[in-house]
């Protein structure tokens, strides 16, 4: 194994003991995953105000999608200890700008990958959280920001890892949260306390998993 790709290969082979088929993610997390949680983030506030000089986000509704994503990421069954985010050089390659809003170091690793039409390159960016001062908060604010004013190439591109207790984080923009794990009685106390949160559209396949007897 290269040196420079311990925390990749750690972050695929906790992917395949999560369940997921294969190693490129899918849009949606959730449902490759055999066990998992989807959750709610952005309310019922409108996102963006109108003023005589134009539209501007609502902070309550940021200040109250932050809070859930927050509050879900402090109350993983462990904290997580691997940080990934894709870049795609050849559509918006801002990753340094992305660099000074969240206060992340430089990446422990760049390992390269094709995507979709296999001509394009992906860059696995990571992180090992053990080692770095990362702060949680001021990502997960800009990850819900991508998609509504903010830096779009965070949309979708960036997972939380716990690779002890083998699950993944993933808040894809304003709109919702995947939790998913490789054993279910993990997420069962998250699954008891956030159940109100729980995306509507998706509640009875998940309700399902969880009321089944192991």
């Amino acid at each position: 194994m290269k040196e420079k790709e311990i925390l990749h290969k750690n972050f695929e082979n906790t992917m395949k003991m999560i369940g997921f088929k294969n190693t490129k993610f899918p849009t949606a997390v959730f449902y490759s995953a055999p066990v998992g949680i989807r959750f709610e983030i952005g309310g019922n506030e409108e996102i963006y105000l109108t003023e005589p000089q134009g539209k501007r986000l609502n902070s309550i509704y940021l200040e109250n999608a932050l809070n859930r994503a927050k509050n879900l990421f402090y109350d993983l069954p462990c904290y997580p200890n691997i940080l990934r985010i894709d870049n795609y050089p050849e559509e918006d390659n801002i990753i340094e700008e992305i660099f000074l809003q969240t206060g992340l170091d430089n990446p422990d690793e760049v390992v390269k990958g094709k995507y979709t039409d296999e001509e394009n390159t992906v860059e696995h960016l990571y992180w090992d959280l053990t080692k770095h001062n990362c702060r949680p908060s001021k990502l997960l604010l800009e990850i819900i920001k991508g998609d509504i004013g903010g830096f779009s190439c965070l949309c979708s591109n960036v997972y939380f890892m716990g690779t002890q207790k083998q699950l993944l984080y993933h808040l894809y923009d304003d709109r919702g949260a995947d939790i998913v794990a490789a054993d279910k009685n993990l997420l069962l106390p998250i699954y008891e306390k956030y159940k109100d949160w729980i995306l509507e559209y998706d509640r009875a396949d998940i309700e399902r998993i969880f009321n089944a007897k192991s």
